[in-house]
């Protein structure tokens, strides 16, 4: 069982844990988050069951819910340190809640603590091992058809941007936005490089903050 409930950017990259496992798991990979996460891994052939984050609560509670042979708990908070006890032996995300408010606060400056990229802590919680590499874990999200067909109502012209790169800005708060001029770097590269960047930003950004 793989658990991490939020946020968007670090689910996404959960699937990349889910792709190295299965590569060198033969056990079914079984995936616990919130619902709202669900069309990440939604036509993903590598997990077996896709869990419901309450509903797996519940049923702990009722006394329903499956053991599991390994549980990895991505979330690493006291909640779900509490739910992988009940559902089998594992091991836990260490949090660097600490580190993270020293950059919070203080910058990207020195005495900076280091913070291990997300991709290597969900590989050390998983047991990867030194012979683990990124690209064995890059994240992977499948388009469905039923996304195509919404994607068609919503946007018809997508169709003629082809080689087009989507670029979503925004963060679910201030202080993990990228920012604006990287942003903008980024779009020149792609540009360079012979895509085309379609900007989506956040309708909430307050006025002058936009890419556009």
């Amino acid at each position: 069982l793989v658990m991490r409930y939020h946020s968007l950017g670090d689910v996404v990259l959960t699937t990349g844990v889910v792709r190295a496992l299965s590569g060198r798991d033969p056990d079914p990979i079984e995936v616990v988050t919130g619902r709202r996460f669900f069309p990440v891994f939604e036509g993903n052939v590598r997990i077996a069951r896709l869990w419901e984050r309450r509903a797996l609560e519940e049923a702990v509670r009722v006394g329903s819910a499956p053991r599991f042979g390994r549980v990895l708990d991505l979330q690493g908070t006291a909640g779900s340190r509490r739910l992988a006890r009940r559902l089998g032996p594992g091991r836990t995300l260490r949090s660097r809640s600490l580190a993270r408010r020293w950059v919070v606060l203080w910058g990207d400056r020195p005495p900076r603590p280091r913070i291990p990229h997300a991709v290597e802590r969900y590989a050390e919680v998983a047991g990867l091992g030194p012979g683990w590499t990124a690209q064995e874990g890059t994240p992977e999200v499948f388009v469905t058809a039923s996304d195509r067909e919404a994607l068609a109502r919503a946007v018809p012209e997508w169709q003629s941007l082809p080689g087009s790169v989507v670029l979503l800005t925004g963060a679910s708060r201030r202080s993990k936005a990228y920012p604006r001029d990287q942003f903008l770097e980024v779009g020149r590269r792609l540009e360079r490089a012979g895509m085309r960047p379609v900007w989506v930003e956040d309708p909430a950004a307050p006025s002058g903050e936009t890419i556009g």
